[in-house]
């Protein structure tokens, strides 16, 4: 990630006028220090909208959200931990699930709240995407303890894939979000990640097991950092908006 912004960087202060060379170049450093997603709510830019002029480096709010979530969580687990040795008798799982549901549960309220009230900085700041975290959290919590049988299996993975592909199918820059919305990607993704392997017999087994997909997984992190600077730079090459 440190490469990518470096690379951005030069890159932004060749190829931008030099209004939005300052602008990039001030954004890097917000990345570089995991508060991008502070600097764009800041500025109220509303990151589906195709008339903004994007920065190269805006995908880097979820890095930020993602830095500042591992910086609290930890410490909550101790503190529940804390709780259920001395109010709880010694019950630290029960009082650790009560704390992280407990604040996971409020950041949602606070989410549909705030996304209904101000939407553009709904979709950036950390305390509107703690739940989506935690749910991922509890999701690891929760397969440490208990796997479905293969019938239920097929059912969560199917209902997963298809609350994810109606995300991707409905939802668009004019949908408030996150808010309520949001709970269709990320539990239909808990539940593909719960169902686990459903066996060969499954198509969507064997869809997985294709080459490509295992590669396209394997390197989903580096597509991410690099797919959108160069969508945000092609244009100061070629000279005209891409289609």
């Amino acid at each position: 990630s440190l490469l990518v912004l470096a690379v951005t960087g030069v890159a932004a202060a060749l190829l931008l006028p030099p209004q939005l060379a300052r602008a990039a170049g001030r954004e890097v450093v917000a990345s570089t220090l995991y508060v991008e997603n502070l600097w764009l709510a800041s500025r109220a830019v509303t990151y589906s909208a195709s008339n903004d002029i994007a920065s190269p480096v805006q995908h880097y709010w979820s890095l930020s959200t993602e830095e500042q979530f591992y910086a609290v969580w930890p410490a909550l687990i101790l503190l529940g931990a804390w709780l259920g040795r001395r109010w709880l008798r010694g019950r630290t799982n029960v009082a650790i699930g009560l704390v992280l549901g407990t604040l996971a549960l409020a950041s949602l309220v606070h989410s549909m709240t705030l996304t209904a009230a101000d939407p553009a900085a709904a979709y950036f700041v950390t305390t509107t995407r703690v739940w989506e975290f935690a749910a991922g959290a509890m999701t690891s919590f929760f397969l440490s303890r208990w796997s479905p049988t293969r019938p239920f299996a097929l059912v969560l993975r199917w209902g997963g894939l298809a609350a994810i592909v109606a995300t991707a199918a409905l939802i668009s820059q004019a949908t408030p979000f996150p808010g309520a919305v949001a709970l269709a990607p990320v539990l239909g993704t808990a539940a593909v990640i719960v169902a686990g392997d459903t066996g060969r017999r499954d198509p969507l087994a064997r869809l997985d097991a294709l080459r490509p997909v295992q590669w396209l997984g394997d390197a989903s992190y580096s597509v991410y950092l690099w797919h959108w600077p160069l969508i945000a730079l092609v244009p100061f090459v070629t000279g005209h908006a891409l289609d």
